[in-house]
C-alpha cells in the first residue's frame, strides 16, 4: 500500500528588474499575471521579492512609496475598503480574487506617538515628521485578510539608511494557513543574524519560514543560494526564498527548500529574465519521492524539471554574467592545496578555530602539462569579526577549500571570465572537514557549497554531521570537477555591532561623513587604529583616505 503525504503547493517569483519595473502599475500587473498562472498550477502560498513593488522610490518623496498596513489583529481584507492605497488593494484583491496565500514586500509608512511607542517598545524621538518608514512583509489569506506584519529588523543599507527604520525590538511574526502550516517570516539580511530568524526556529517552533530578499551575491562563501540552503538544512526548515533579479548587480537565486530532504528546487541565472518555481512541499518536512516539480520561466512556456536529476551544467557560462561582489580575505588564513597529489592531509587553525582537511584528487595531467589556465585552490580559515559592506559588523567562524584564479590568495574568490577558454585538470574525489569549533550557544555553522554554475553541491553528494557540540564533520562523497567552494560557514553573534556605533563623531551631514560611512573596511584590522590611542576622528579620516589606495576588493 502507498503512503499518503501531506503537502501544500508553494510558489516563489524570481522577478526581474526591468527599465518598466519602475513603475508600480507595471508591477502589480505582473504580479496578477503571476498569481493567474499560479492559480492554475495549485498554488496555495506565492511569494513576491523583496523590494519588488517600490524596486527605484524617488526618496524626495517618501510617502508616494509608503503604505499604511492595518494592524493583522484587526482581521481586516482592504480588498473591501476604499480608504487603503491602491497598492495594499491591489495586493488584497489578488490574494482574494485567486483565493490564495501571498506575501509580498512594500515600504510601509507608521505614526510615531506615544502610543505607538509602547507598541513598538520603542524609546527613540519621534522626529519631526512624527512617522516611522519600515521595509515590510505582509501575508494575506485566501480571502485578501492582512494575517501578518514583519518589519525588517536587519537593515542592509536601504536606500542609503537615508529613509527606512530598523526596529528596536525584533518583530515575531507568524500566521497559520487553513492547510495547517504555520509561517515565521524575514527578510533578506536577517538570515545571517539570530534576531529574529533563529528565534523563530528554537522559541517557537516555525518549521516553515518565507523569505523575501534582494540580495547581493558575495564569493566565495554568501551567494544567495549557498546561504538559502545552508540555513534550511541546518535549522530542519523549509525555506521559501523568493528573490530579485538583477544579474548585473548580483541579484538572483530563488527556491524551495524542504529541510534536509532531497526536494530542493532552487535557481540561479545571468540572464535577465523572470522566474516562477513551484513545488509541492511536505508539511512535516519529509522526502516526497514523488514530489511535483514545475518551473517556469515568463515569458516562456512551462516546463517540468526535477533538479535532483536534471541540473544546469556545473561550468555554465552563462553563471558569468552575474556581477558578484568580492569578499575581502585580508585576515583570512591560507594554505596552497597541492594539486600533484593524490591525497591530502593538512590542518589550518586561527584563533580558536582549528579544522583538519583530508582530500583526495585526480587529475588530467594532460590539460596541465600544456600549460593550460585551470582554478587552482586554497586550504582557508577565518575566526574573526568582518564588515558587511559597512552595514554591520558581524562574528564570523569558517574553513574550507577555494578556487583561485593564481596561485596568488589574493585571487581567491575571483572568477575566469570566460569558462570556454579554461579547463577544468581536477576532480575532488571526496572531501572530509573535520572542525572543533567553540561551545557556545551564540555561534551556529552552515554547510557551504558551490559549483561554478553558481549553484550549490546538491545535498545528495554530501554529507554533514555534528559529532558533539563542538564538532562538525562534513564530508564531499561525490566526486566534482567544477568547484568553486567546499566548506563550513558560521556565524558568531557575541561580536555583531553597528559600525555607526564607532562613527558616531563624524557628522553625517558633511561628505567626509558620508564617505566613511559608505567605506568598507575589514573591522579588526581598521577598528584596531582606532582604538590604539590618538584622536578617533584623525584616526578614522586616515583609515578613509588608506582605503581609496588599496586595490584589494571590496564588498
Amino acid at each position: 500500500m502507498s503512503k499518503v503525504y501531506s503537502t501544500y503547493i508553494a510558489g516563489v517569483y524570481e522577478q526581474h528588474l526591468d527599465d518598466q519595473g519602475k513603475f508600480v502599475e507595471y508591477n502589480l500587473k505582473t504580479y496578477n499575471s503571476v498569481a493567474s498562472d499560479a492559480k492554475k498550477l495549485g498554488v496555495d502560498i506565492l511569494v513576491f521579492p523583496e523590494e519588488g513593488i517600490y524596486p527605484d522610490p524617488d526618496l524626495k518623496a517618501p510617502t508616494n512609496f509608503s503604505l499604511y498596513v492595518p494592524n493583522p489583529v484587526q482581521k481586516i481584507s482592504p480588498c473591501y475598503y476604499n480608504n487603503f492605497s491602491s497598492v495594499m488593494k491591489n495586493l488584497s484583491c489578488l490574494a482574494k480574487q485567486y483565493e490564495m496565500y501571498i506575501v509580498a514586500n512594500v515600504n510601509e509608512i507608521f505614526d510615531c506617538n506615544n502610543i505607538t511607542q509602547k507598541e513598538l517598545n520603542d524609546t527613540r524621538d519621534c522626529g519631526l515628521d512624527k512617522v516611522y518608514f519600515f521595509n515590510t512583509n505582509i501575508a494575506f489569506d485566501r480571502n485578501g485578510t492582512v494575517i501578518a506584519r514583519y518589519r525588517k529588523h536587519n537593515l542592509y543599507g536601504e536606500y542609503g539608511e537615508v529613509l527606512l527604520n530598523s526596529t528596536i525590538v525584533p518583530t515575531i511574526s507568524i500566521f497559520n494557513t487553513d492547510f495547517n502550516v504555520s509561517f515565521g517570516l524575514f527578510t533578506c539580511f536577517d538570515i545571517l543574524f539570530d534576531k529574529p530568524t533563529l528565534m523563530l526556529v528554537k522559541n517557537y517552533n516555525i518549521r516553515h519560514v518565507i523569505f523575501p530578499t534582494r540580495w547581493m551575491s558575495e564569493l566565495p562563501f554568501l551567494t544567495a543560494l549557498q546561504i538559502q540552503e545552508g540555513w534550511a538544512y541546518v535549522n530542519s526548515a523549509t525555506l521559501l526564498a523568493s528573490n530579485v533579479n538583477d544579474p548585473k548587480y548580483g541579484s538572483t537565486g530563488s527556491g524551495i527548500y524542504q529541510a534536509r530532504t532531497k526536494n530542493n528546487v532552487y535557481y540561479a541565472t545571468g540572464k535577465e529574465e523572470s522566474t516562477l518555481i513551484i513545488s509541492e512541499v511536505s508539511k512535516d518536512n519529509r522526502y516526497l519521492p514523488h514530489s511535483k516539480y514545475i518551473y517556469k520561466i515568463y515569458p516562456k512556456v512551462g516546463e517540468s524539471i526535477l533538479y535532483e536529476n536534471k541540473h544546469p551544467p556545473a561550468n555554465n557560462n552563462e553563471s558569468i554574467s552575474i556581477q558578484m561582489l568580492p569578499c575581502q580575505m585580508n585576515n583570512y588564513s591560507f594554505k596552497p592545496l597541492p594539486l600533484n597529489k593524490d591525497k591530502i592531509h593538512e590542518t589550518v587553525c586561527q584563533n580558536t578555530v582549528c579544522c583538519e582537511f583530508n582530500v583526495s584528487l585526480s587529475r588530467n595531467t594532460t590539460l596541465m602539462n600544456l600549460n593550460s589556465t585551470y582554478y587552482k585552490y586554497q586550504f582557508v580559515i577565518r575566526d574573526g569579526v568582518r564588515s558587511f559592506s559597512s552595514m554591520a559588523n558581524g562574528g564570523i567562524q569558517l574553513c574550507g577549500i577555494v578556487a583561485c584564479t593564481t596561485n596568488n590568495t589574493s585571487s581567491c574568490g575571483l572568477r575566469f571570465p570566460d569558462y570556454n577558454k579554461i579547463d577544468w585538470p581536477i576532480t575532488f574525489e571526496n572531501i572530509t572537514i573535520r572542525a572543533n569549533f567553540p561551545e557556545k550557544k551564540t555561534l551556529i555553522h552552515f554547510p557551504n557549497t558551490l559549483n561554478a554554475s553558481i549553484m550549490p553541491i546538491l545535498p545528495s553528494s554530501w554529507s554533514w554531521e555534528r559529532k558533539d557540540t563542538n564538532t562538525i564533520v562534513y564530508k564531499l562523497n561525490k566526486p566534482q570537477n567544477y568547484l568553486l567552494t567546499f566548506g563550513i560557514f558560521g556565524r558568531n553573534f557575541d561580536f555583531d555591532s553597528s559600525p555607526r556605533e564607532l562613527l558616531s563623531q563624524i557628522s553625517d551631514n558633511n561628505s567626509l561623513g558620508f564617505a566613511l560611512k559608505a567605506a568598507d573596511y575589514d573591522s579588526d584590522m581598521k577598528i584596531g587604529k582606532v582604538q590604539n590611542g590618538g584622536s578617533k576622528k584623525a584616526a578614522l579620516i586616515q583609515n578613509i583616505k588608506d582605503l581609496n589606495k588599496e586595490n584589494d576588493p571590496k564588498i
